[in-house]
């Protein structure tokens, strides 16, 4: 349970190091659509990102060392496809390990109602 708590902590320090949504084992909560316009409004995506209206939008309520935080992957797929899609904090969220700006993670912190982290995937 310590190392669980220790490495939640770390997710929100070190957000470009640890994997915020791997450290969830407390749990989540329902994100709403309120909250995915709040954030949106707010979001900054990284300057190679493609257009926000031009991705798939997952989005996943996590709690992370107590705190609300939002998951997002982003990901630049068919057109037909482009949106959001908000997941019950169990659901299996995509993935993806390159591909640069094909896939943008965000992390959110709802409570404080900043970014914790908005990034690209690396390239292969």
């Amino acid at each position: 349970m310590r190392v669980a708590f220790f490495l939640a902590v770390c997710a929100l320090l070190f957000p470009v190091s640890v994997d915020a949504e791997t450290y969830a084992s407390s749990g989540g909560w329902q994100v709403r659509n309120a909250d995915i316009e709040q954030l949106e409004s707010k979001l900054s995506l990284p300057k190679e990102a493609y257009p926000l209206g031009s991705y798939q939008r997952y989005y996943q309520g996590q709690i992370v060392a107590g705190h609300k935080v939002v998951l997002g992957h982003f990901l630049h797929t068919d057109p037909s496809k482009f949106g959001v899609v908000i997941l019950s904090s169990q659901a299996p969220m995509p993935r993806i390990f390159d591909g640069g700006c094909i896939m943008v993670t965000v992390r959110w912190n709802y409570d404080a109602q900043k970014t914790i982290s908005v990034a690209c995937n690396g390239r292969a």
